[in-house]
């Protein structure tokens, strides 16, 4: 028996991203919570964080991830976020000018 579970990631404008992994760390309002094979069935909010995930080969990939749903049953994990991005694929200048905006309304 495979120790994979199957993955499908699914975010606004996107390919949706399908593969077989060994885990998915992300978070949720309780904290860290991560999905592997047999998990229970769940359904969870979760919250932007840098989720993690262990592909079959044991390579650790780092995705950021918006606020989403996640759903597993019967070893598969159906991830819905608003927004997702790869580290290479973010904008470090806009991310930061973004902040700097967001901070100046919170004052």
């Amino acid at each position: 028996m495979s120790n994979t579970i199957k993955l499908n990631i699914i975010a606004p404008g996107r390919s949706p991203i399908t593969e077989e992994i060994i885990s998915l760390i992300t978070e949720n309002s309780s904290g860290q919570i991560e999905f592997m094979r047999g998990h229970a069935p769940i359904i969870s909010s979760t919250i932007p964080t840098i989720s993690r995930i262990k592909t079959a080969d044991g390579a650790e990939k780092k995705i950021f991830t918006a606020t989403g749903i996640v759903r597993v049953k019967d070893n598969i994990i159906d991830f819905c976020v608003d927004s997702m991005n790869y580290k290479e694929e973010i904008d470090l200048r806009r991310a930061e000018e973004s902040k700097e905006r967001a901070e100046k309304r919170l004052k």
